[in-house]
């Protein structure tokens, strides 16, 4: 899977470093303030689109929903109080346009949208689009992977304009996080075993890769490790999710990048670029790993088109 998702974007384009993004030292506190300060307006519009999507419901919400954006971890926490207040505000105008009435207050009941399910002799596996859980600032929405009734795998993304995130698109899925649930090691092993060898992580972007294309968006763009807070703690910096190693495989990128871009839908590099000595094995992997992917995309896509999009 890692070897074959991608490379359909062709050569990955590095963006360097512009004004979204504030490396080490980390954003600063009386920084972010002028920045919150002097960006009251563009706060009192996202509030509003929050409030016209029932967001601000708090029989439904956390209080405080309308502050996620100044976490330390939104979008990674390499982007100032500008551009994240505008990621927070186009995201929110384009589940608006491309997402019934209603749609938020349902990803936050009862467990989201189950867009995949899979039954197996060993697992009970479900996918599901939801609101972020309170502890989890990264991002706008996420998908959960569920295994046994517990969830193992989350990844979550905001709908950014294009240029945030170093494409031409109007419009791209911004994957902000992928994590493994803490003490779900054993769960994320039997779903990958129970899916012919395809880990939760990459299970989740075949369904993120379902709904963009749902919506109209054709990149999906993943955040380097370069927009990710440093930890001090040198034993809590080898713990960290190497998101370089995750992204630069399926992009068939030689170095890090601050973002990593991926052509909608989803592509295998030609058989013709495998040794020949490996071809047989690379189908097989192909073949197994599509029929999960054909399965999720079958689901998720009525589901979507049932439940959830205008």
């Amino acid at each position: 899977m890692t070897q074959t998702i991608a490379q359909e974007s062709g050569p990955v384009a590095v963006v360097q470093p512009s004004s979204p993004a504030r490396h080490a030292p980390q954003y600063g506190v009386l920084s972010q303030a002028l920045d919150f300060t002097m960006n009251l307006r563009s706060h009192f519009v996202l509030s509003r689109w929050l409030r016209e999507l029932g967001a601000l419901n708090s029989a439904d919400f956390y209080d405080g929903v309308r502050y996620r954006y100044l976490r330390k971890y939104y979008l990674g926490g390499g982007f100032n109080i500008p551009h994240r207040l505008r990621v927070a505000i186009n995201h929110h105008q384009q589940v608006a346009q491309h997402f019934r009435t209603g749609f938020l207050t349902a990803t936050n009941r009862h467990g989201g949208h189950t867009l995949w399910k899979q039954r197996t002799g060993a697992a009970s596996l479900s996918m599901a689009l939801r609101f972020p859980y309170r502890y989890n600032f990264d991002g706008d929405l996420c998908l959960t992977l569920n295994v046994n009734s517990t969830d193992a795998c989350i990844l979550t993304f905001s709908i950014v304009p294009g240029e945030v995130a170093g494409v031409s698109a109007a419009q791209a899925l911004l994957v902000s996080s992928v994590q493994g649930i803490a003490g779900s090691i054993d769960r994320i092993r039997l779903a990958t075993e129970e899916c012919n060898n395809v880990s939760p992580a990459h299970l989740l972007l075949m369904a993120a890769e379902t709904l963009a294309m749902a919506i109209g968006i054709k990149v999906l763009a993943g955040i380097g490790q370069s927009h990710m807070p440093r930890m001090t703690d040198t034993v809590a910096q080898k713990k960290l999710f190497d998101y370089d190693a995750f992204w630069a495989p399926l992009v068939g990128a030689e170095a890090p990048q601050h973002f990593y871009h991926m052509a909608l839908p989803f592509a295998d590099k030609p058989i013709e670029a495998i040794p020949a000595k490996h071809r047989g094995r690379a189908r097989k992997r192909r073949e197994l790993r599509n029929l999960i992917r054909h399965d999720i995309q079958a689901q998720a896509s009525a589901v979507l088109a049932r439940d959830c999009l205008r």
